[in-house]
């Protein structure tokens, strides 16, 4: 918040009126926000998420009416997400031979994440991936 306020304050009075009060509009929502309550441990949302994008959406929309670049800090979320752990931990190395055939023992001692693929958003920077 303090940075786009100082970023806002640099360059304010060079701004047409309707942009200006467009622009402490959007600072104005920011400082107001619920985010300011519902941020830490001692708090949840039910969907620190959310508040997290909107909250950060907020202040790239003061960027936008300056037609400057959103920085990369408010594209990274503020709440950290938190890591969803195994029911249990796994026994071992696993070593499948990944090719779309399942032989009766391969995946002997692995464990699951819950939820599955379809509630995480996974990312492979490599074909291959050892598991």
């Amino acid at each position: 918040m303090g940075r786009v306020r100082a970023f806002v304050a640099r360059r304010l009075n060079r701004l047409d009126d309707t942009t200006a009060a467009e622009i402490m509009e959007a600072i104005y929502a920011a400082e107001g926000s619920d985010w300011f309550w519902w941020y830490g441990r001692d708090q949840n949302s039910g969907d620190d998420a959310a508040f997290d994008a909107q909250f950060r959406r907020t202040l790239a929309r003061v960027y936008e009416l300056m037609d400057a670049p959103v920085p990369a800090f408010l594209k990274v979320p503020i709440i950290p997400a938190e890591p969803v752990l195994p029911h249990m931990s796994a026994e071992g190395l696993i070593t499948p031979q990944i090719d779309g055939v399942a032989q009766e023992d391969e995946w002997q001692g692995g464990r699951s994440v819950p939820g599955g693929l379809r509630s995480q958003r996974w990312r492979c920077s490599s074909p291959s991936v050892r598991v």
